[in-house]
């Protein structure tokens, strides 16, 4: 599978968060394909443990290394995405725009996965990625189909999973349903 030009760009994400010493984890597809089966991934999605002030520097230095930052995220707003708070970075390549959405890792559930998170290779390269059991909670959560498939896949490949971590932080997430479900069949 050819590498879109968003792989290189979190890349630079990640060299400026281990230059300005900011604890990370990598998310969505590209902690689906550390943990699950590859899939096509057209967006980076990345959470940091930042405080209001190292976020604004933070944007500043992903701003001075080529990023897009709007005016909002510059000015201290934050989105918000299933409860969690979220800011995005972009970069052109010719005529398209290349998302890297930063989380915030704030918050019992992000700051409990964050102490969890795991290094594994990644594009030649050790990286830090949330652990497969907090990857399953938010694509929970999240519940879309391409989620569901993911929960799937992971659950098949990943054999050595901590049970009462997810069942736990599953309840707290209102989720414990789907987990179960996806257990039976696991």
């Amino acid at each position: 599978m050819s590498e879109l030009p968003v792989q290189r760009f979190l890349l630079e994400v990640i060299a400026v968060l281990d230059d300005l010493r900011i604890p990370y984890m990598i998310l969505g597809g590209f902690a689906v394909r550390t943990w699950g089966v590859p899939r096509p991934t057209y967006d980076a999605d990345i959470a940091v443990a930042v405080d209001d002030v190292r976020l604004a520097s933070l944007l500043e230095t992903l701003e001075k290394a080529g990023f897009g930052v709007s005016d909002e995220y510059r000015k201290g707003w934050v989105d918000t995405v299933a409860g969690m708070g979220k800011v995005k970075v972009t970069r052109f390549e010719g005529t398209t725009v290349w998302d890297v959405d930063v989380f915030l890792a704030r918050g019992a559930f992000l700051e409990t996965a964050l102490a969890r998170r795991r290094a594994a290779r990644f594009a030649g390269r050790d990286a830090w990625f949330l652990a497969p059991e907090d990857l399953i909670l938010l694509k929970l959560v999240a519940n879309r189909r391409k989620d569901q498939l993911d929960v799937e896949e992971i659950l098949k490949i990943t054999r050595e999973l901590d049970l009462k971590h997810l069942r736990t932080w599953a309840t707290r997430l209102g989720v414990a349903e789907r987990l179960e479900e996806f257990l039976r069949v696991r």
